[in-house]
């Protein structure tokens, strides 16, 4: 099996491999990912390929097993002409909130290659909390702060909530057109319903950096009145550093000499000639910065600027809180890899959080804005390090099952083979004996519409149906024998006609789909007969395993033995 991923990012392997200067300081589940899945006996041919703009021609090279594509762009002409190259089975996008990856979805589609899309955030619902919070002054932008952006890009929080609703959108447009999406928590799960109502959901979680599944792990200290929280990202108003700011004077006045230290460069000061410049290019950390001052708060927070994986491994080592209080995120790996150090971790009750999080693993409160719920939250753990501790080695204990690497590898190949196999009995082929050179393409794109609930494959240009049924549906709900019965998973249906409506007839047999051209949904599966179909052609009612006479050549009824 040929495996082809695409990556948001360009992945310190893939930079060594071809060429580049490797910068990674995110993306590392990528790498923990990738090292699992090729460790394995059984592992597909992987090709990485990720869009950087260092990359002048698309760059090639090779390590561990693995080959390397680096493009300069992500259009979907050059996706095309590396897929015609690499001859892929499957084409993986992880993640949708980056222009290539509708790029990449398009070409593989118009080329007949399934592809899966890993969901990292959903950006739908990231777009719509992206500035809760933030005063309505610090959310709108002047001509003169536009111009400056033009020539030195700032951090403006209009054009930045306009860059999360364009990537909302595309990523809807993309998960429109899904057949298959991959995720991993309840949060997820139940945005693919709406944003991806045709795809099959495979459910799979994700393996970090290596370096947080080896010892030392976190132990607990004596930190008397200075305890030490960590925050990992503070630089846009989603991950929510504001409410943290107005939750700890509370918390100062119990432990005076607390410290917050937050990853990632702090507020610019250039000196007071470009201050004001900087203080309207930058209003999120313009604002943090005022909260600092006016909660008296300067020396109880400190910015680490980037760090690296050895560093930020340290970091968590340091801290005796590990604080999450994003308004939205769907399973953080910063999250997971405190719990996996054991480290006791307060995080907010939103996105996917509650799934990777219980109670019994450490500290959930809400809503995410709520400054005194937060303080709360933290002056909890922060009372009782013994019960801290205890939650830090509970979180440590889901974490490895979660984020177990030989697992998840496992989980994630055998999504790959079922969707390989599933592609390979819907793909509709040119009779053996017919030449290439007159086998015309028919309109349905060399595809078969795979309706799990009638359990047939039509094709759906020339409605041939293949007469044995296809196997039962992956969710594995049992199917009734007896014609017209339906199977206890269906769901939902649209504009089904009621019985006896002319130019309708029902399949014998066929479970929940008893008519055609219908919208019929096994919630167990997520499988559904896809709409629009077209018009019934006369003869279609005339037989039921097929057409009254054969399609046209060089076509012919069936693939199951293609």
């Amino acid at each position: 099996m040929k495996v082809l991923w695409l990556v948001s990012i360009t992945i310190p392997a893939a930079a060594e491999a071809c060429g580049l200067r490797a910068g990674e300081v995110s993306g590392g589940w990528l790498t923990g990912q990738l090292h699992a899945l090729t460790n394995r006996p059984d592992a597909p041919f992987l090709t990485v390929c990720s869009v950087d703009s260092r990359a002048k021609t698309a760059l090639t090279g090779g390590k561990g097993g693995v080959r390397y594509r680096i493009l300069p762009d992500g259009e979907r002409d050059t996706f095309a002409m590396l897929l015609r190259a690499e001859k892929p089975d499957l084409v993986h996008i992880w993640g949708t909130e980056y222009p290539a990856a509708a790029a990449m979805h398009q070409a593989a589609l118009g080329l007949g290659i399934p592809a899966l899309v890993g969901i990292q955030g959903v950006m739908r619902d990231c777009a719509a909390h992206l500035c809760d919070g933030v005063p309505a002054r610090y959310l709108h932008s002047g001509p003169v702060q536009k111009l400056i952006d033009r020539a030195v890009p700032g951090a403006l929080l209009d054009k930045m909530q306009a860059r999360f609703d364009g990537l909302a959108r595309a990523e809807a447009d993309l998960l429109r057109q899904a057949r298959y999406v991959t995720g991993r928590t309840g949060f997820d799960r139940a945005a693919m319903a709406d944003l991806a109502p045709d795809a099959r959901y495979f459910a799979c979680n994700e393996t970090l950096r290596p370096a947080f599944y080896t010892e030392p792990l976190w132990q607990p200290r004596t930190f008397g009145t200075a305890p030490v929280l960590l925050l990992t990202q503070g630089n846009y108003p989603l991950k929510n550093l504001h409410t943290l700011l107005l939750a700890l004077p509370a918390l100062l006045r119990r432990w005076p000499g607390l410290v917050l230290r937050v990853a990632g460069w702090g507020p610019l000061d250039k000196g007071a000639l470009l201050r004001p410049v900087i203080e309207a290019m930058f209003p999120y950390q313009t604002w943090c910065a005022r909260l600092i001052k006016e909660n008296g708060l300067q020396h109880h927070v400190q910015y680490t600027g980037p760090l690296q994986e050895a560093e930020m491994r340290q970091a968590y080592l340091d801290a005796d809180v590990f604080v999450l209080p994003s308004y939205c995120e769907n399973s953080p790996n910063s999250l997971g890899e405190a719990m996996l150090l054991g480290l006791p971790c307060a995080a907010a009750r939103a996105g996917g959080i509650p799934s990777m999080m219980g109670e019994e693993e450490g500290m959930l409160y809400g809503p995410p804005g709520d400054a005194q719920n937060l303080s709360n939250a933290l002056a909890a753990l922060l009372s009782d390090p013994g019960r801290a501790a205890a939650l830090g080695q509970a979180a440590r204990r889901r974490a490895l099952a979660t984020h177990d690497p030989a697992a998840n590898a496992g989980t994630l190949l055998a999504i790959y083979r079922t969707i390989t196999g599933e592609e390979s009995l819907w793909a509709c082929r040119p009779s053996p004996s017919s030449s290439p050179a007159t086998a015309a393409r028919p309109p349905c794109a060399v595809r078969w519409t795979a309706c799990w609930t009638a359990r047939r494959k039509t094709c759906s240009c020339c409605w041939w149906m293949t007469a044995a049924p296809m196997p039962p549906p992956p969710c594995a709900t049992p199917w009734p024998g007896r014609t017209g019965a339906s199977p206890p998973c269906t769901g939902k249906t649209a504009g089904l006609p009621p019985p006896g409506t002319p130019g309708w007839r029902p399949l014998p047999g066929n479970g929940s789909c008893l008519w055609t051209r219908t919208t019929s949904c096994c919630p167990g599966c997520g499988r559904r007969c896809r709409p629009p179909w077209p018009p019934a052609p006369p003869w279609f009612f005339s037989a039921w395993s097929g057409p009254a006479a054969p399609p046209p050549a060089p076509w012919r009824r069936g693939c199951m033995n293609a």
